[in-house]
């Protein structure tokens, strides 16, 4: 799955990739609801779930998203993400 899409924000004519796992997304804007990656890499429903930002592919965590939260690809840090059980563990 390679959504190419993502809600309104910065980065017009740049494509962020990123990693929810090993899953691959790319999104056109910079800023995306966590909800958004979370869905677009198969961790539902959502609202179970936390965003962990990695410092690289399996790296320690270094920020952490609600679904509800925006995310922004734009800074350092943002490319490689995992999927947390809201009760805590590692999805």
């Amino acid at each position: 799955m390679e959504p190419e899409h993502a809600s309104a924000g910065t980065g017009a004519g740049r494509t962020y990739v990123v990693f929810l796992g090993k899953v691959q997304l790319k999104y056109e804007q910079a800023i995306v609801r966590a909800s958004r990656i979370l869905e677009d890499g198969g961790a539902t429903p959502v609202e179970g779930f936390v965003l962990e930002a990695l410092v690289g592919a399996s790296g320690k965590p270094e920020d952490q998203f609600k679904p509800t939260d925006d995310v922004d690809l734009s800074e350092p840090h943002r490319k490689h993400f995992r999927a947390v059980p809201s009760g805590g563990g590692r999805a």
